[in-house]
C-alpha cells in the first residue's frame, strides 16, 4: 500500500538581512525543494514566515525559488506567518503573490491530498491564526497585559471556529494541521516550559485538538515561529499534547541548529 509523504518546513525569512546566519541560503532552499521533488513527496508544506516583514519584493524572490519545482510537478501548500503580513496593514501580499504562482495558500481551509495511486487521502488543515502585529505584542496593550491577552484571544476566535469546523468536516482518518505558532509549551521554548504565556492566537487550539484525538481522529500538528537562537524562545523540535497528538516545530533555523535537513518528513500510512 502506498503511503502519503509530506515535507514540512517554515521560517525561511527570505529577504532578511540574516545577520546571525540563522536563516537558510537560497541554495539550501533550492536543495530542500530538489530533494522533495526527487523523492516524489506528495506535498511540500510551508508553515509560515516564508518572507521577512511582508515584503512583496521578497515574496517575488521566493516565488523565483519555488516556482521551477512547481512546474516540474511539486505540490506546494503554505500558510501565512506573522512576518508574511505587512506590518503597516496586517494584510498578506505573500498570499496574493503566491496564489498567483501556483502555491496553494490555506487560511481556515482544508486541502484533500491524495497519494500518487489515489488510494490514500490526507486532510491538510491550514490555520495560521495570525491576527496582526497589535495582537502579537499583546503585553504592550495600553490597558495592561491581561487586557492585551484578552484582546488577542478574542481576535483569534474566528480561527478557532475555522479549526473546529474543518476538523468536524474532515472525512479522512488522518489529519495534518499546519499552523504558524506552537500549540504546546514543549516545542516553543524554555520560557513557555516555565509556564509563561505564549501564542494567545493558538492558546485555544490544543483543547480542540485533544478533544478530536480522544474521539478517534488521527491528528498531527506542524508549526514554526519559535527559533530565535540564544533566547528563551529558541524552540524545540517535537512534543506531544495531553491526548498524545504529535507536534513538530519545523522551523528551518531549528532544524539547521540540530544539523538536520531543512524539511521534516512525515509519512502517513
Amino acid at each position: 500500500m502506498e503511503h502519503i509523504t509530506v515535507a514540512c518546513t517554515s521560517d525561511w525569512h527570505v529577504g532578511s538581512p540574516n545577520i546571525k546566519g540563522d536563516f537558510p541560503s537560497e541554495e539550501e532552499l533550492r536543495e530542500s525543494l530538489r530533494r522533495a521533488l526527487e523523492e516524489n513527496v506528495d506535498a511540500y508544506i510551508l508553515a509560515g514566515d516564508i518572507v521577512h516583514r511582508g515584503s512583496s519584493k521578497a515574496a517575488n524572490y521566493a516565488v523565483e525559488i519555488i516556482k521551477p519545482f512547481i512546474e516540474q510537478g511539486l505540490t506546494v501548500i503554505a500558510i501565512n506567518g506573522n512576518h508574511d503580513l505587512d506590518r503597516g496593514t496586517d494584510t498578506s501580499v505573500v498570499s496574493t503573490i503566491f496564489s498567483a504562482n501556483g502555491i496553494t495558500m490555506l487560511e481556515g481551509e482544508s486541502y484533500l491530498l491524495q497519494s500518487k495511486d489515489e488510494k490514500r487521502s490526507l486532510t491538510i488543515i491550514g490555520v495560521s491564526a495570525e491576527t496582526g502585529q497589535k495582537n502579537n505584542q499583546w503585553w504592550q496593550h495600553p490597558e495592561g497585559k491581561e487586557k492585551g491577552w484578552e484582546a488577542a484571544l478574542a481576535a483569534a476566535t474566528p480561527h478557532v471556529a475555522d479549526l473546529q469546523r474543518e476538523l468536524e468536516q474532515s472525512q479522512t482518518e488522518q489529519v495534518l494541521l499546519v499552523t504558524h505558532r506552537g500549540i504546546i509549551a514543549e516545542t516553543v521554548g524554555t520560557a513557555a516550559r516555565r509556564g509563561e504565556k505564549f501564542s494567545p492566537q493558538v492558546a485555544q487550539f490544543a483543547p480542540i485538538i485533544n478533544e478530536f484525538a480522544r474521539r478517534g481522529k488521527e491528528i498531527t500538528v506542524v508549526h514554526g515561529h519559535d527559533h530565535t537562537t540564544g533566547s528563551e524562545w529558541e524552540g524545540f523540535p517535537e512534543g506531544t499534547t495531553e491526548a498524545g497528538v504529535l507536534v513538530y516545530n519545523v522551523a528551518a533555523p531549528v532544524r539547521r541548529r540540530l544539523g538536520r535537513s531543512l524539511e521534516k518528513r512525515l509519512v502517513f500510512p
